[in-house]
């Protein structure tokens, strides 16, 4: 999003978002669509994400992920398996962008052909 786009809030997609959490292994985020009345828009679904955090070399990274829906026990059941494909999918785009600056690095060390010396 540009920063012309965040002027203001769009009405039409107000969410009110409701935390659940073990305080262990991380959070049920519950969005209830919301019309810009301040009443509940039947119109639209709940929306369920999970969240939790990865240790890594350069500390926290949060990681959100889709949950099943329509019901808090439908999210909390796909929870372990929705985390732990996120956290692979996160995990394996980090192996890679890690991948990238080494080779980058290298490229950028790498003496200029001849051997870098002066002829």
């Amino acid at each position: 999003m540009t920063i012309e786009g965040m002027r203001s809030i769009d009405p039409a997609d107000l969410w009110d978002i409701t935390t659940l959490t073990d305080l262990k292994c991380g959070e049920i985020l519950i969005y209830t669509p919301v019309a810009p009345s301040g009443d509940i828009d039947a119109g639209r679904t709940t929306q369920f994400k999970g969240r939790t955090t990865l240790a890594g070399p350069a500390g926290q990274f949060p990681i959100t992920f889709d949950l099943p829906g329509p019901t808090v026990v439908e999210a909390l059941a796909g929870w372990g398996e929705a985390c732990i494909a996120a956290c692979a999918a996160f995990e394996k785009e980090l192996e890679q962008k890690m991948l990238q600056a080494r080779i980058l690095q290298g490229a950028q060390q790498r003496p200029p052909a001849g051997g870098g010396r002066k002829q």
